[in-house]
């Protein structure tokens, strides 16, 4: 039975992948921390708070750097029509990711905790949210933490939202205009009361490589699919000994099989010797196989 045909196929495509790849690879996803909210105050350099954007009456009750819990802290105490943006100072560019976690520690009535993907993001459009408002619902009552990452591509975010329970869910929103600069925006209603946190602010961006760190990541590469390929052909090479335990019919049957898929005419494999023979009587090709 041949084996060698599809491992030179394999090879084959893995030529041309690695070929291809020294060009097609310029650049590399670096993350760094935003903020995580891990100094003492804000970073006014970094951030600036306000209310009109959020649509509250007024400021929400609680709105400031959690040092205990490092955690930018949200929170409306008593039921009111309330609200705070926490907006970011950095534009992000297209082509940038970005992620954060949004910690959502209890909440009733009409409330949200959402994030503002641009300067042109409104409460019909635009944003990602967790809460409840009217018969408007996202992840109700489902309390913990979220991560919500965003790719920005052009005029358009493309990414996922992480539920506290592990599952993923995708987001996506077509309407987002530049400069892209984000926002945290935490809201109640008339009888709404909510606690949610923000953290772990990060963005990725995309580093142009030189040649040398693409051959360095090129043979990184070649390195692990020679060993992936190494442990198929390892496996295949244990399948192919367990057939030498088959009944001879079930052997005929594989190898004759392989004769008709290929199109040869003998094949000595498993302990037999196979070839297809013509038969004048009836006009066909038959496979026979014997002991060698």
């Amino acid at each position: 039975m041949r084996i060698k045909k599809p491992f030179l196929f394999i090879g084959i495509i893995l030529g041309i992948f690695l070929i291809s790849f020294v060009s097609a690879v310029s650049t590399v996803q670096i993350c760094q921390i935003y903020d995580d909210f891990s100094s003492e105050t804000l970073n006014t350099s970094k951030w600036e708070e306000g209310f009109s954007r959020s649509g509250g009456a007024g400021w929400i009750d609680e709105h400031y750097l959690n040092v205990e819990n490092q955690k930018y802290h949200t929170a409306q105490l008593s039921q009111a029509d309330m609200g705070v943006e926490l907006k970011s100072l950095r534009t992000i560019q297209t082509g940038e990711t970005l992620e954060f976690d949004l910690s959502y520690n209890s909440g009733s009535g009409n409330h949200w905790g959402c994030i503002f993907w641009d300067e042109t993001s409104t409460w019909s459009d635009g944003l990602s949210c967790v809460g409840n408002w009217n018969e408007v619902n996202s992840q109700p009552g489902i309390f913990g933490t979220y991560h919500i990452k965003g790719e920005y591509e052009e005029n358009e975010i493309n990414g996922e939202m992480t539920l506290p329970n592990g599952s993923i869910i995708p987001l996506t929103y077509l309407n987002i205009q530049a400069p892209y600069t984000f926002s945290f925006v935490t809201r109640t209603g008339h009888n709404g009361l909510v606690n949610i946190d923000y953290d772990n602010v990060k963005i990725c961006s995309g580093v142009p490589l030189t040649l040398e760190e693409r051959v360095s990541l090129l043979e990184s590469k070649v390195e692990n699919l020679t060993s992936r390929v190494n442990i198929l052909e390892t496996l295949v090479n244990t399948i192919k000994g367990y057939f030498w335990f088959m009944p001879n019919d079930i052997k005929k049957k594989i190898l004759c099989g392989t004769l008709n898929q290929t199109g040869e005419t003998t094949i000595t494999n498993l302990g037999l010797n196979c070839e297809m023979v013509y038969r004048p009587l009836t006009n066909k090709y038959v496979c026979a196989c014997r002991y060698p």
